[in-house]
């Protein structure tokens, strides 16, 4: 495949808008990250027995857009002379597998929050922050969300509850 086809793909498929660099077109026209074609990765599980839809995750891409939020966001600060802390907020609605928020608050390094807006949301967000960890709540609140929300504090979390 030339190198004006490659363009044209990436272009049509917005490929730097959405990728920033971490993924490319390779000269055979395959979607790679690392210089790994993805359509190789597919290949070799389906050899295993493996069949579509398979959900690949790449960790390093979702710390990285953490550490890049958590950086303009300081850069703005200092920048205006902002002085209050700043501090991410993950919602677990996106995905509340653990592998995955484990890997976020790491990178967050202690500063990342999590956000609920459900009775099941909060005690997974109750059970997956650290101690002194920022708890968002959202959504319907009644007295047992409530109740679960003050919880928290016992737990030696800092929950926000909005009104």
């Amino acid at each position: 495949m030339n190198d004006s086809v490659i363009e044209q793909v990436a272009r049509q498929y917005n490929l730097s808008g959405w990728s920033e660099g971490l993924f490319r077109i390779d000269d055979r026209g395959r979607l790679c990250r690392d210089g790994v074609a993805l359509s190789g990765i597919l290949d070799a599980l389906r050899a295993r027995g493996y069949d579509t839809p398979i959900l690949l995750r790449f960790h390093d891409v979702l710390e990285a857009r953490l550490q890049r939020l958590q950086a303009a966001f300081d850069a703005a600060r200092a920048r205006h002379g902002y002085a209050a802390d700043y501090a991410p907020v993950y919602p677990i609605k996106v995905n509340q597998q653990r592998s995955v928020v484990a890997r976020l608050q790491a990178a967050g390094g202690g500063r990342l929050g999590l956000e609920c807006g459900s009775k099941a949301e909060l005690l997974a967000v109750l059970a997956m922050s650290p101690p002194g960890g920022t708890v968002i709540c959202n959504g319907y609140k009644d007295r047992e969300y409530i109740r679960l929300a003050l919880a928290g504090r016992r737990l030696g979390l800092k929950p926000w509850i909005v009104v």
